[in-house]
């Protein structure tokens, strides 16, 4: 069961100086910061319901109930208040001490990272290589420059 940091990956082509951005993108779980939870769990199961990529790596632990400090006490430790959950936009409320599942599972086994690999990434740059030949994204004609002087 893993869980990471949430970061996106992304193939990008910038045109010049008509500022377009053309894109194929994934999500990937970071085997290395296994422990996040909170927005950690919740941004790919809300990337994944926007339709934007695939998700890849492990599943998340799912740890989405956010506490609060409520103050010190006498012996100067702190009593946390578990307060704040997640409903989903179906009104469900989900993830919570489950996580999300990749569409694509793969594991950074040690051997890899010890050899300075990662196999989440390899596979993710190879999915949006793909991504971008199967589904290459037109740029659109440059347009009129625009006329300041009247």
């Amino acid at each position: 069961m893993d869980a990471t940091r949430t970061g996106c990956y992304a193939v990008l082509s910038r045109v010049q100086p008509v500022l377009f951005w053309r894109f194929s993108m994934m999500e990937m779980r970071d085997v290395h910061l296994r422990y996040s939870a909170s927005d950690g769990d919740i941004f790919p199961a809300m990337f994944r319901k926007a339709g934007l990529g695939p998700l890849i790596g492990k599943r998340s632990w799912g740890g989405v109930v956010g506490i609060s400090g409520r103050g010190p006490l006498i012996d100067g430790g702190t009593v946390y208040v578990p307060e704040f959950g997640f409903i989903n936009t179906d009104g469900e409320w989900d993830i919570e001490n489950y996580g999300v599942e990749p569409d694509i599972e793969v594991e950074n086994d040690p051997k890899s990272v010890i050899e300075g690999r990662d196999p989440q990434l390899e596979r993710a740059i190879e999915e949006v290589m793909k991504m971008i030949k199967t589904d290459p994204k037109k740029i659109p004609p440059r347009p009129k420059d625009p006329v300041k002087t009247k």
